[in-house]
Formats: structure tokens, C-alpha cells, sequence
């Protein structure tokens, strides 16, 4: 039996495959579509984005949750432009009580994104150079790094160091590491943005100098398209997202997306807007099982309220050395027939779902995704190849507008992430592409965030992991830090970071207590 899908008065048949990922594949081409026609209203302007460990970050989603900002995607980097915008959104819901610790960070966030704020008044976008900021950052830890790749094929050839996750791929060696970091930004007119971020250890670190990102960005109309090396997170986690993070590397690549999203009318005016992205890229050369890989990622984010935002990603890794692609592989990815034989097996997909629904009082998001390979009835996946994480964030605790609370908590299966023929798995320069835990893993996690009358934001965190249950190591880390971002005058600003882990099972000895301290200075300019 087969499936009929009507769509724009095409029809599509497909079989042999989980109902979710065809859908999913059907939703993407559609957004890919609408990419193609997306209209053009005023004037396009690119911006640069904002690296994904700005703080910035923090106080949008406080100022989201707040109900100060309605709709806000859940892919990120954003680009300074969107953030100026939101800037200006909420001041127009500022009132007489309005919390000071909201104001301050109203009046942090217009210092920052000044020049942005006048763009959008203007129109028009300057062409400049700017050292938007230097860093300079110690850390001491004797954290080490757990390998997750124990179980031979079925696992991921990759490293987890606890106390150090969704750090653009960057381990710690132990001892103290001094490094220091530049953040150059650019446009020229409203048409390019570009950025570079380099960062250079003095000692004890795994590399002496690293491209963090470095990118340019232009567009055709009210499409953007941006190459070069850059931060992806695709999802609502914020502790780490099943599909693609910043725990990894930035790939090297193009990405393809809309300035905007774009109004839906007629026949699905109920989706309200849509938000289509395309990104492709190589995977590094390091790996042991297929060299030069491709990297392929398609989401699509659709707001049917101003509350709501729920997204689908496709994401694999295919071809590379000895695995050529012809245009009839091409159509059995689309349609979704994967290879019998190891040999011939070209691609390893990743699919599936994510939501946030926003609520006066509090946010709730989780995302369900599985492997390319997941059958079941009708649209219900096999459970042994799902993965699913969860969460909810309070932006307030009782009366006390300054205190927050997040709770978020996930598990992963036997074969999340591994593959038999790409067989270090989700894997881009040794660290996983998507959420750190890995393969056969769970995690609790839970946050207390404060902040004073100045916006300066510290943060209480517990997690528990217990990592690659198949194996019966018993293998699990708990970890206990503090993190402390503070702004100490117009050009200056702090940031710390304090943990312990307790560590079971995870290295030759039984059990080992690990320790991470840091401080980075930043100054801006």
C-alpha cells in the first residue's frame, strides 16, 4: 500500500520509509520552494551575526519569555540586525513596571547594538571596519576526556570533557590555559557583512592559533546566502541540541536562508510565517571511515502564533571518498531508499521535530528526532533509534522577577549518532555535531539564574550524565558549576565559570573528582 500526498496539485507516492521523515523531506523541499519566490518588502540588508557565546543570548531569551519579544526562531546565530529589532520591540513595551533589571538590560543591549539600531532607522547600513571586542581568557582544570567511541563501529569517534561542552570544539589541555581572542566585524553598504574570530593559545592549549569563524554574507533579494566557517544551533535546547550545536567545530560551508521570514497567505496562511534554511559543507579530513565527506542540512521553522515556533530538520552526512553520488542516488535520498548493503549505503540521515510554545508563565520546547533508518506504523518511528530531549524555562519564580529556572532532560539511543558505513558517526574534527552526551546516553540538567539590577546574570547548574549505557560501564559524570557574567563599565565585561565534576567509571580509575576554573576579560571597542 502506498501513500498519496496532494500538494499545489502535485503528487508525490512514496514508500519504504517512516512516514515522520518523508514528511519531513516534504516539508523541507516546500520551504526550499518558498525560498525561491520569498517577496522582497523595503530594503534587504545582511548583518553580521552574533557568536553564540555572547550574552546577548541570555537576555533575548529572558526578554522573549518575559513577553517583552513575541516570536523568536529558534535557529541560531542571529544577526545583529534581528537583535536590534527585538531591542526596539520591547523598549515599546516598556512601562512603569517594568522590572529595573529589564531596563538595564534594555539600555546594555542599545549600547551594543547602537549602529545597528540607526540601520534600521535609516535604512542604510555604513561601510566599515570594526575590532568589535578582544578577549582575553585563563582557565586551570585536570577535567579529562572521556572517549565515546569504547564500543567499536556502533559508536561515535569522539571525546566528551566534562565541565567543557559547546566550546566551538575546543578541549582544554590539564593545566592552565591562557588564550586570547578577536572579534572583527564588517559591511560594506547594505548588501555584505562579513567576520573573522581569531583565537590564539599562549600554553597548555590543544592548538596554538584557530579560526573560530570567518564568513561573508550577501543576498539576492530577500534570500541570504553567507560562505565560509560559522556557529550553527538548530533547535530549542539550551543546554546542547540533538541536531547541530556549537559542541563542534564550525563547518566550513554555505548557508541558505531568508533575511525574514515570510508571510504565509491563501491555502496555508494558518503556518503565518515560515522560515526556510539550506547549509552545505565539508566534514573534516580526519576521519577513519570515509574521507571528505559532504554534509547536508535543510530546517524549516513555521510560527502559526506569535508564541509558537515549531521546526523540522533533515541533516546527513553522504558521498565522499569512494562514495560518488550520482543523480540516482540523489533521487533515492529524496525518496528516501537507503542502500541494503553496507558498501553501498551513501548517506546517514538525522530527522525530526522540535517545538517551543511559550506561555505567560513559563516556556516549554523539546525535540524528537531519529535516524534515518527508523520505521514503524504509520507515522510512529522505531523507539530504539529515537532520541529525544525536553525542557522548560521559568522566567520568573513567584514574585521574584530576578530569579529563573530552567529543567531540561533527554535520552539518546543505541544507534543515535552511529552508522555502519560512516562509522565514526556525527562526528565533525573529533567532537560531536549535535548534543555531547552522545550515543546511549541521558541527562538532567537544571539552572537557577539570577539577576541584579544591572543585568549582571549568575547562574547555579547541576547535571547528570550517565553516557553509553549499552556498554554496562556504568559510566556517569555529575556536574556542579557556577557561571557569573558581569558588566564592569561601558567597554568592559567579565565573565566566570566554576565546576566540579564528579566523575564514575569514566577513566581508568574508578572514580576521579575533575575541577575547572576560568575567567575571561573582555573589552570592547
Amino acid at each position: 500500500m502506498r501513500d498519496i500526498v496532494c500538494f499545489n496539485r502535485t503528487i508525490f507516492y512514496y514508500t519504504e520509509e517512516s512516514y515522520r521523515v518523508k514528511r519531513i523531506k516534504l516539508l523541507v523541499t516546500s520551504a526550499i520552494m518558498a525560498m525561491a519566490i520569498a517577496p522582497v518588502y523595503g530594503a534587504q540588508i545582511v548583518s553580521p551575526n552574533v557568536n553564540l557565546n555572547s550574552t546577548t543570548y541570555d537576555m533575548i531569551d529572558s526578554l522573549h519569555a518575559q513577553g517583552y519579544i513575541d516570536t523568536l526562531p529558534t535557529s541560531k546565530p542571529y544577526s545583529r540586525l534581528q537583535v536590534a529589532e527585538w531591542v526596539q520591540e520591547a523598549n515599546g513595551k516598556v512601562d512603569a513596571n517594568t522590572p529595573q533589571f529589564v531596563q538595564s538590560m534594555l539600555q546594555n543591549l542599545e549600547t551594543e547594538y547602537a549602529d545597528d539600531i540607526q540601520t534600521l532607522a535609516t535604512g542604510k547600513q555604513e561601510s566599515k571596519v570594526v575590532v568589535d571586542s578582544a578577549t582575553v581568557s585563563v582557565t586551570s582544570t585536570n577535567s579529562p576526556e572521556y572517549n565515546q567511541n569504547r564500543g567499536g563501529w556502533v559508536r561515535t569517534a569522539s571525546t566528551y570533557q566534562p565541565l567543557n561542552s559547546n566550546n566551538n570544539g575546543y578541549k582544554y589541555n590539564r593545566g592552565t590555559t591562557v588564550s586570547g581572542e578577536m572579534h572583527i566585524r564588517g559591511t560594506a553598504g547594505n548588501h555584505v557583512a562579513y567576520a573573522i574570530t581569531p583565537r590564539a593559545d599562549l600554553f597548555a592549549g590543544d592548538n596554538s592559533a584557530r579560526l573560530v569563524n570567518g564568513y561573508v554574507k550577501t543576498h539576492i533579494g530577500a534570500v541570504e546566502v553567507q560562505a565560509g566557517k560559522d556557529e550553527l544551533w538548530w533547535g530549542p535546547m539550551h543546554q546542547s541540541s540533538l541536531n547541530l550545536s556549537n559542541n563542534m567545530n564550525a563547518l566550513t560551508g554555505v548557508k541558505v536562508t531568508t533575511i525574514n521570514p515570510v508571510k504565509v497567505g491563501g491555502t496555508f496562511r494558518f503556518l503565518r510565517s515560515i522560515k526556510p534554511t539550506f547549509v552545505y559543507a565539508k566534514l573534516s579530513d580526519d576521519r577513519n571511515d570515509v574521507k571528505h565527506p559532504n554534509f547536508v542540512g535543510a530546517r524549516v521553522e513555521v510560527s502559526p502564533t506569535k508564541r509558537v515556533v515549531v521546526g523540522a530538520s533533515l541533516t546527513s552526512i553522504m558521498g565522499g571518498a569512494g562514495r560518488h553520488l550520482s543523480l540516482s542516488d540523489y533521487g533515492r535520498f529524496l525518496t528516501g531508499k537507503n542502500e541494503a548493503s553496507r558498501s553501498k549505503d551513501k548517506w546517514n540521515s538525522i530527522a525530526g521535530y522540535d517545538i517551543k510554545w511559550t506561555l505567560p508563565s513559563m516556556e516549554v520546547y523539546g525535540m524528537v528526532y531519529g535516524e534515518d533508518q527508523a520505521t514503524g506504523l504509520g507515522f510512529i518511528p522505531s523507539p530504539s533509534k529515537i532520541a529525544w530531549t525536553a525542557g522548560v524555562y521559568l522566567p520568573k519564580l513567584g514574585n521574584h522577577d530576578d530569579w529563573n529556572l530552567r529543567l531540561e532532560g533527554g535520552k539518546t539511543s543505541n544507534w543515535w549518532y552511529a552508522h555502519w558505513s560512516y562509522n565514526d558517526g556525527y562526528v565533525h574534527k573529533g567532537n560531536i555535531m549535535g548534543d555531547y552526551m552522545g550515543n546511549s546516553s541521558n541527562r538532567l540538567y537544571a539552572r537557577l539564574g539570577h539577576w541584579d539590577k544591572k543585568a549582571n546574570l549568575t547562574g547555579f547548574n547541576v547535571e547528570y550524565l550517565r553516557l553509553n549505557r549499552e556498554l554496562n560501564t556504568n559510566a556517569k559524570a555529575l556536574n556542579v558549576w557556577v557561571d557569573h557574567s558581569r558588566k564592569l563599565s561601558n567597554d568592559w565585561s567579565l565573565a566566570a565559570k566554576v565546576g566540579v565534576s564528579r566523575l564514575h567509571n569514566m577513566t581508568e580509575k574508578k572514580d576521579k573528582t575533575a575541577y575547572l576554573v576560568g575567567v575571561d576579560v573582555k573589552r570592547t571597542f
